[in-house]
């Protein structure tokens, strides 16, 4: 949910966000009762940033990560689309995107250049794939 500024570094102060970061000129928290059910052995799937990935690991090494990823051209191409940034934020965002790599046993690689059908199709079977060494 939407919080604060001063919501935000209160939670932040408080510990109740054990895995944070900023992006995009926002700032961004996975609040701790979002990461409890890993403590009964159940599964949690969070949409994060590349930029915390061995934080999510130092966390929880258990953890699988699916990294989705999208050639600079076809992420250009869309960022102007949607028309949502002007051209600074647009080469941020740019640039963000090739800033982290993300490799590694955990990791499973989704390519999302095609369809939103497509892209759905490839991160299903890669949860899938993932939820398999866990339930």
């Amino acid at each position: 949910r939407a919080v604060s500024v001063v919501e935000f570094e209160e939670n932040l102060r408080a510990g109740n966000y054990p895995l944070h970061w900023d992006a995009h000129q926002l700032r961004y928290g996975v609040p701790m009762t979002e990461l409890m059910p890993l403590e009964r052995g159940e599964v949690v799937i969070l949409n994060g940033s590349r930029s915390v990935v061995d934080e999510v690991l130092a966390y929880n090494p258990n953890a699988h990560i699916v990294s989705i990823r999208v050639g600079e051209d076809i992420l250009q191409g869309r960022l102007r689309q949607r028309a949502r940034e002007d051209e600074r934020s647009v080469q941020a965002r740019l640039k963000r995107a090739d800033a982290f790599d993300v490799t590694g046993p955990y990791v499973t690689e989704v390519w999302n250049e095609g369809s939103v059908e497509e892209g759905c199709a490839r991160f299903n079977e890669a949860l899938e794939a993932a939820l398999k060494g866990y339930v």
